[in-house]
């Protein structure tokens, strides 16, 4: 293997990892903003006045 081969491998491998690192990033951060979503969700299902439920009259 010559040294440059070498180089090229090298910077492949580190591309691949900021890529990998990245997504992962992503992934952590969308279940994140997923979980305070469903949790303001619900929150806002609770302060809700009880004449706006489903079903239910004045």
């Amino acid at each position: 293997m010559d040294s440059e081969h070498i180089f090229d491998t090298q910077g492949i491998y580190i591309g691949r990892l900021f890529t990998l690192g990245g997504s992962a990033l992503f992934l952590i951060g969308s279940f994140i903003a997923a979980y305070f979503a469903y949790k303001d969700y619900q929150e806002a299902l609770e302060a809700e006045p009880a004449s706006l439920h489903k079903g239910k009259r004045r």
